[in-house]
């Protein structure tokens, strides 16, 4: 059975300062520990859509989206009940990329990313987060859904994060730099696409 261990929220860093080129750092968990907290929450939205719309329909990382977050496990699913023997720490930012990824992968192909790219300029940020992960998803769509839905710890991820990353900064305040980890770059634009997503779908839940 899956050990989980559940971990102070992982989020972007985007401290004050002298203006640097923006730079992707390595990921905190591991590839196997990132993929097992993916394939949770994919089975968790599978499992309790409502549950998960409702989740993601809360500002990224609020203390409202961190309470649902933690009845993740509250419902009567098997989603732990796989054959991993891993302890994985379940990072929110993991597991609200995770829910984020699942409706992507279901639902993106049918509305097209023409659609959703148009609406990352429309679509109201919920806070801070968002309006940076809007603006950086906005000016690559393309490699912001490759990041989304790469395999984690793959060559397809760091490239996809190297290319989302040179949209960076013009997306800062003047004098603020960029120190952002690579869970940390995919679970906000997974975000930001699922925010254009349901707001291509007429719906922001």
């Amino acid at each position: 059975m899956l050990k989980l261990v559940f971990a102070m929220a992982l989020g972007a860093a985007i401290p004050a300062g002298q203006a640097q080129e923006a730079a992707v750092q390595p990921s905190v968990d591991s590839a196997a520990e990132r993929v097992t907290l993916r394939n949770l929450s994919a089975c968790l939205a599978k499992s309790r859509p409502r549950w998960a719309r409702q989740a993601l329909a809360k500002p990224y990382l609020s203390p409202d989206q961190e309470s649902l977050l933690r009845d993740a496990m509250s419902g009567g699913d098997n989603c732990l009940n796989g054959g991993s023997k891993l302890q994985v720490s379940v990072r929110s930012s993991g597991m609200v990329s995770g829910l984020a990824e699942h409706f992507l992968t279901t639902e993106l192909d049918r509305v097209g990313l023409k659609r959703v790219s148009a609406e990352l300029v429309k679509v109201t940020s919920l806070n801070a987060s968002e309006d940076f992960a809007l603006c950086v998803a906005a000016r690559n769509p393309k490699a912001a859904q490759g990041l989304a839905m790469s395999e984690p710890g793959s060559d397809a991820e760091r490239q996809s994060a190297e290319s989302l990353a040179k949209g960076i900064q013009p997306c800062l305040n003047p004098g603020e730099t960029s120190k952002i980890d690579l869970q940390s770059f995919r679970a906000l634009a997974a975000t930001a696409l699922y925010r254009g997503l349901t707001s291509a779908q007429g719906s922001r839940g």
